[in-house]
């Protein structure tokens, strides 16, 4: 009975692993497919200024001249940035976190994509603390407690002008900060 208790919990940890990857792997081509439509309107719409630009003619004073100039050579710039963007996700999303849009229907649709792209992150991250928690022994538990009381205490301690005992501290719940564990009770709290 041990055995083929053992063996549907097995299974039942693999069905969530394989529906886990098909749903990252349809989420990161849902992002990809955003990202390239945002970049295509980018393209669009500055390749569309352009040719309006050069569609007025001549007849402009200098100083509209000189400012068409200068957007020739940003949408020239911008439009160098997108060709260069990197191939992979990750990388094409942090170039254009910098990238200023011309665009402004482009630029908010980028930012939408990084909100959506925020939420998934969050909702991944708290569907696996909650299995984690979920898997946890009541002793694991009362540890946890034990250790937030702990906390809470240097904590006052700092907050009073005491000295805590950070060292005493890892040393009881050092393990349970994985294999590189806050060295300061500052680096502690940031984390």
């Amino acid at each position: 009975l041990d055995g083929i208790q053992d063996m549907l919990r097995r299974l039942r940890e693999r069905r969530q692993e394989t529906l886990s990857q098909h749903n990252l792997d349809s989420l990161y081509q849902d992002l990809k497919d955003r990202l390239d439509r945002v970049v295509q309107r980018e393209k669009e719409s500055i390749e569309r200024r352009l040719q309006d630009m050069d569609n007025q003619g001549t007849q402009e004073p200098p100083e509209a001249r000189a400012l068409q100039d200068a957007f020739r050579r940003m949408a020239q710039k911008n439009l160098a940035a997108l060709e260069t963007l990197p191939e992979d996700l990750p990388g094409a999303i942090q170039q254009l976190s910098d990238y200023e849009f011309l665009d402004p229907e482009a630029g908010r649709e980028f930012q939408e994509l990084l909100q959506m792209l925020q939420k998934s992150v969050l909702d991944s991250f708290f569907q696996d603390l909650s299995q984690r928690l979920e898997q946890l022994t009541p002793e694991e538990l009362g540890q946890i407690q034990e250790m937030a009381r702990a906390l809470n205490q240097m904590l006052e301690q700092k907050r009073n002008g005491q000295r805590p005992d950070f060292e005493g501290f890892m040393q009881r719940f050092g393990h349970m900060f994985g294999p590189n564990p806050p060295q300061t009770l500052e680096e502690l709290i940031e984390r």
